[in-house]
């Protein structure tokens, strides 16, 4: 997604926090994730649709690696400030 652009990706300091604004070509839109002191996602929403999709990402632990952070962060996804919870 974000790689189509990736030479259009911003960053800003947020509440003395990195904040990427990656733009999204396919769906008309961009990304705005905050990183935490160690470059990891703790925050990302977009727009999509009149629909606005955010997620939080917590329990990194002292791993380096995305692939490690990501088998141990847990994932908190929202629809229109709403939890989405798939497990009906």
């Amino acid at each position: 997604m974000g790689r189509q652009a990736s030479d259009k990706i911003k960053v800003a300091m947020k509440g003395g926090q990195r904040e990427l604004t990656i733009p999204i070509p396919s769906y008309a839109t961009e990304m705005r994730a905050t990183l935490d002191d160690k470059g990891h996602p703790i925050h990302t929403e977009m727009n999509v649709g009149g629909k606005l999709y955010s997620a939080d990402f917590s329990k990194y632990g002292e791993t380096d690696t995305m692939e490690e952070a990501e088998a141990l962060s847990r994932l908190l996804p929202k629809r229109n400030e709403e939890w989405i919870n798939d497990k009906k």
